[in-house]
């Protein structure tokens, strides 16, 4: 590799993490900036919690996923189908495109509680 494709992120991220370290320090309230080393010792005392975390959010979004992809084919197939359907269900289908999903996000926990059910819902 050439080090004229390399040296500009590399940059960015010293001038990056630079700035973070001189302003955690000038901040003076470590809970709320910690400086990246911190965060780096945080992160390797704490690996085995955040790797499960990890495997827990990469299972609720993989099935989330899932589930949305083969619902959203079958309902398109069946809309394609049958005009009638289409006509009834395509507006509620624009419906739910303009709702942002932070107000439905606590609606969708107050139903299904806080077990992964909700969030892959």
């Amino acid at each position: 590799m050439e080090i004229k494709k390399i040296l500009p992120p590399v940059l960015i991220l010293v001038l990056f993490l630079g700035s973070w370290h001189i302003g955690a320090l000038m901040y003076d309230m470590a809970f709320l900036l910690p400086t990246p080393w911190t965060v780096a010792k945080q992160f390797v005392a704490d690996f085995d919690i955040i790797m499960i975390g990890l495997a827990q959010t990469f299972t609720a979004a993989f099935l989330g996923y899932i589930i949305a992809a083969l619902l959203g084919i079958s309902v398109a197939t069946v809309m394609s189908l049958s005009k009638i359907l289409e006509r009834s269900l395509y507006p509620y289908a624009i419906l739910l495109q303009t709702v942002p999903i932070v107000a439905v996000a606590p609606l969708i926990v107050l139903w299904f509680g806080f077990e992964i059910k909700s969030i892959i819902i």
